[in-house]
């Protein structure tokens, strides 16, 4: 910690910067108490004067972040959004250092921090330019030669700010969804949802529910209702199973907690009607609203029987749901489902070690 106070007080730039400042602060009290916390950095970075972002970072999925920093602005927020209370911060990177190239490294959570605390409240930071350019460069890929031509009409000819507000209504209902619903929301159930098949599930969950507030609320919404419904379908039930795939130390494909939720999704909504299959393309049916009402409500259900039980027996129960939807009896060799192993080699896919890049 002496170390990164040091390079933080020689930098000409960092060190005038108000979060640096704090962060130096917390690193030299932290060597005293003998205990790790970034009080006063977390405190401005949650205030609403913070711009430039500093911390001392500990994220395991992208070993690159130590210390970094970010400059940014905060997206558009529309009205409508605040009546669905959440600590989500949309934002746009300007300028950051290299510890947020990697493609996945698209949020910022409080546990992220070296210190590893989360508080009720604190802000999380997603990246929206981040999820922009994912949809740009691999979505639109699978929108053109992975669906059928009368699905996803609405988003196929977005500006860059449709995509950016879909983005921003996207992120923004998914922490409410986590937060908010269900019966077993976050953060109460984190520790039991943090197994990767289970947060596939849960993501999954959140992301139906993002979909139908906007099924629900065209009135509130006007138009882009439809754009941002679709927007959030494709994200979850195409791109994450089709990207979310790497390559593990012994060169076997291994499936991100995100991949888990689009194959999911996959497969619900294979079974209960909501999409199709003609000719290696995914169709999307005119009951696909009530399909995702009927996958909540199995969620939903499930997780309110569970929620007075003994954590590993919900753990144990919820894996049951997930290999059924799955149709495996084993999760540990599970890589992905076969029908995404087409899409990637229509769009020209390749899989690689995301640590690499």
């Amino acid at each position: 910690m002496i170390y990164y106070s040091q390079n933080i007080l020689q930098s000409e730039y960092l060190s005038k910067q108000p979060c640096a400042k704090f962060l130096v602060e917390d690193l030299q009290n932290s060597i005293k108490r003998n205990n790790v916390a970034l009080n006063l950095t977390k405190t401005y970075i949650n205030s609403n004067e913070c711009n430039f972002l500093v911390s001392l970072f500990h994220v395991p999925y992208n070993p690159k972040m130590n210390l970094d920093a970010c400059l940014f602005r905060t997206a558009t927020i529309d009205p409508e959004l605040y009546a669905y209370k959440t600590n989500v911060m949309p934002i746009i990177l300007e300028k950051y250092s290299d510890g947020f190239y990697p493609v996945d490294t698209v949020a910022i959570f409080p546990e992220n921090h070296i210190d590893g605390i989360q508080k009720t409240g604190e802000k999380i930071f997603y990246i929206v330019n981040k999820f922009a350019f994912r949809h740009v460069n691999i979505t639109k890929k699978i929108l053109n030669k992975c669906v059928t031509s009368d699905s996803f009409q609405q988003i196929r000819e977005l500006s860059d700010e449709q995509i950016e507000e879909a983005v921003v209504y996207w992120v923004w209902f998914h922490e409410y969804n986590h937060q908010k619903c269900g019966g077993l929301p976050l953060p109460k159930y984190l520790t039991l949802k943090t197994t990767k098949f289970i947060a596939g599930l849960e993501e999954l969950r959140v992301d139906i529910g993002g979909m139908l507030l906007c099924a629900k609320n065209i009135q509130k919404f006007g138009n882009k209702a439809g754009y941002i419904f679709e927007f959030i379908l494709a994200e979850r039930l195409l791109r994450y199973g089709v990207d979310g795939v790497k390559y593990n130390k012994e060169g076997c494909i291994v499936p991100s907690y995100d991949a888990v939720g689009s194959y999911l999704c996959f497969n619900l909504l294979l079974s209960n009607g909501g999409i199709s299959i003609i000719n290696n393309k995914i169709k999307i049916n005119n009951n696909i609203v009530q399909s995702l009402e009927d996958a909540q409500s199995k969620i939903h259900q499930l997780e309110y029987q569970l929620n007075t039980l003994p954590e590993e027996k919900i753990k144990l129960e919820l894996l049951n749901f997930i290999k059924s939807t799955l149709h495996v009896d084993e999760l540990k060799t599970y890589s992905s489902d076969p029908f995404f192993n087409i899409m990637r080699s229509e769009i020209g896919y390749t899989i690689t070690d995301k640590e690499s890049l």
